[in-house]
């Protein structure tokens, strides 16, 4: 068979299944008894490229245990000619496979010794650089980077946008690797794919050590990431949406972000903590307001935070902010308090609150706004409805509209008979006020 010969994936060489076996003796015997224009060592499987090398490379991944001869059986097929840089369906060479664990250091050392090049990229455009930091292994990112040309892949990002040390972000205890990765030349500003720097990923991952140890290097913690989804955000915006009040206070009282800094979108932290916090972050509310945070902050259309956190069904978020003097009856450009958007978004949790701890008006009526339809298409002109109204005319809302009932809310004329089937039952086709 030539060597770059493909073997039916139903009908793998007999060194195929000597290396999937990782029967040295088995290996060693095929080797001995194949003619040199025969020779096998190479053939590809039909199905998934892979070579005897790479299917002793998955087999020894997959075992519970390193195989006693699994190394052995590598060193053998190496020095038989086997291409240690042969590249499967995904482009990913054995290097890439054996980077990403931890316990195979060994195995690495070995194919490089063999002559594996470290900077060749896999289908995603990921080399194992960054395997070697998605997997966690800082012996085998150290043993990386002494080698030639390895440094230009700190510069390399994937295909989703992400360089090696944007990688290292997502577990608590990579400190040491985060330095490392710094102290050969990553850029700690630089930005992935979607726009997030590697400050904002370690604060989205909660890891206040990280954002520390980032800006010790020079990570510029007031820059604003820009994300072609969701606009600009900067490091408290993401430790707010996160949930950690702790990173929040840090960010404020020692490195200097402010505490009602905007987003592109004019949001303030305090408006994604009581709207998109993690966890419904009462804490996170709480810290801000303690750190100064406007709770009466407006954006274009006049929402408020308590608008937010009753438009996204957030009781813990809205019962702090009523807690610490937030007015409940504020309205935005259309007359929307926050108790119209729980009726409309259907969230009875946030109703009580907002009643029963809050004394929101029930009967206050909106002067506009998007208009929900009917079955027939026909749109409601919904100026002078209540909040039990709003809840009325989308589907599901019974539970919500009983909430305001039973606390003195009213239904109008054109709304008390309504009931689900005549309204329309495309959601996407509801009025959306965000």
């Amino acid at each position: 068979m030539a060597e770059d010969e493909q073997a039916s994936e139903d009908n793998p060489t007999e060194l195929h299944i000597a290396a999937r076996k990782i029967d040295i003796a088995q290996i060693r015997s095929t080797l001995d008894a194949q003619p040199a224009q025969d020779f096998e060592i190479n053939a590809k499987t039909a199905e998934n490229n892979h070579t005897p090398l790479l299917d002793l490379v998955i087999a020894t991944l997959e075992s519970e245990e390193l195989h006693p001869d699994a190394l052995d059986c590598l060193r053998l097929l190496a020095s038989h000619g086997a291409d240690v840089n042969a590249q499967d369906s995904d482009d990913l060479t054995a290097l890439h496979r054996c980077a990403l664990w931890h316990d195979h250091d060994i195995a690495v050392a070995l194919l490089v010794e063999h002559g594996a090049k470290a900077n060749i990229v896999d289908a995603d455009a990921g080399s194992p650089l960054h395997s070697a930091v998605y997997g966690g292994s800082e012996d085998i990112i150290k043993f990386l980077l002494s080698q030639p040309g390895i440094k230009e892949c700190l510069s390399i990002a994937n295909k989703q946008g992400y360089l090696p040390l944007h990688l290292a972000r997502v577990d608590i205890d990579v400190l040491s690797t985060i330095a490392y990765l710094l102290d050969h030349g990553a850029d700690p500003n630089k930005s992935a794919g979607l726009g997030q720097n590697p400050v904002l990923l370690a604060a989205l991952s909660e890891n206040l050590d990280a954002v520390q140890l980032l800006a010790s290097r020079g990570a510029d913690l007031k820059a604003m990431s820009e994300s072609s989804d969701s606009g600009s955000a900067g490091p408290l915006q993401a430790a707010v949406v996160a949930g950690h009040p702790d990173l929040c206070r840090w960010l404020v009282t020692e490195a200097g972000c402010q505490v009602d800094q905007r987003d592109s979108e004019n949001y303030t932290p305090l408006i994604h903590a009581a709207g998109y916090s993690r966890g419904d972050s009462a804490e996170t509310v709480r810290t801000l307001v303690e750190l100064g945070a406007d709770m009466e902050a407006q954006i274009s259309d006049g929402r408020r935070p308590l608008h937010f956190a009753a438009f996204k069904g957030q009781p813990n978020c809205a019962a702090e902010l009523v807690r610490l003097g937030a007015d409940v009856d504020a309205e935005d450009i259309n007359g929307w308090t926050a108790l119209h958007f729980v009726g409309k978004y259907h969230h009875p949790e946030v109703a009580k609150v907002l009643l029963d701890k809050g004394g929101a008006k029930v009967g206050k009526k909106v002067r506009g706004g998007p208009r929900p339809k009917k079955k027939d298409g026909e749109e409601f002109d919904i100026r002078g409805f209540t909040a039990a109204d709003l809840a009325k005319i989308v589907r599901g809302g019974k539970e919500t509209v009983g909430v305001l009932l039973e606390r003195g809310g009213t239904l109008s004329d054109r709304t008390k008979d309504l009931v689900d089937e005549d309204l329309w039952e495309e959601e996407g086709n509801q009025c959306c006020v965000m």
